[in-house]
């Protein structure tokens, strides 16, 4: 999940422990910029509240954690610290695509050999494909070793407009 889209999820869960604790639905509950406070938080409803969200998400949280956070956003983000998740760098999806490849090549036990040549040629043939994508041309054919300063100094003038 992207850093917005794990906060989104933790200040669901933060709206909703909220909304258990002051017996409402979520609806009516706590904005997620709104003070704990605003909305009728005292001590025990604040222990309650932390009680839940340390069920919920297996993170010990202090008693003073609505005071000392006084927003669902502000909790949520804390959550979002204390789970480890601030910063964590996005994994792009092809990358899991091949952690779930790597997991399903690992499963499979007892492949026939065809169909190990199979899967063989094809991986071959992707990762052929994979590098040729990601080669840079040569600019408008020219060789860059090969080619004289005044190719050079036209080809520059061309990709500049200035010719």
């Amino acid at each position: 999940m992207s850093e917005a889209e794990q906060l989104r999820l933790l200040l669901d869960v933060v709206r909703a422990g909220a909304a258990k604790v002051l017996g409402q639905s979520i609806d009516e509950t706590v904005r997620a910029t709104q003070t704990f406070k605003e909305v009728g938080f005292d001590s025990l409803t604040s222990l309650r509240i932390r009680t839940g969200l340390t069920e919920a998400t297996g993170v010990r949280l202090p008693a003073t954690l609505v005071f000392d956070h006084p927003t669902p956003t502000a909790v949520a983000e804390h959550l979002r610290d204390r789970l480890g998740l601030a910063g964590a760098a996005v994994v792009p999806p092809v990358l899991l695509e091949l952690d779930r490849l790597e997991a399903a090549l690992a499963a499979t036990s007892g492949t026939p050999d065809g169909l190990r040549a199979q899967v063989t040629a094809r991986l071959e043939a992707l990762t052929a494909r994979w590098a040729e994508a990601g080669e840079e041309p040569d600019a408008e054919g020219v060789d860059l070793d090969a080619a004289s300063d005044d190719e050079l100094f036209d080809l520059i003038d061309n990709e500049l407009g200035l010719s």
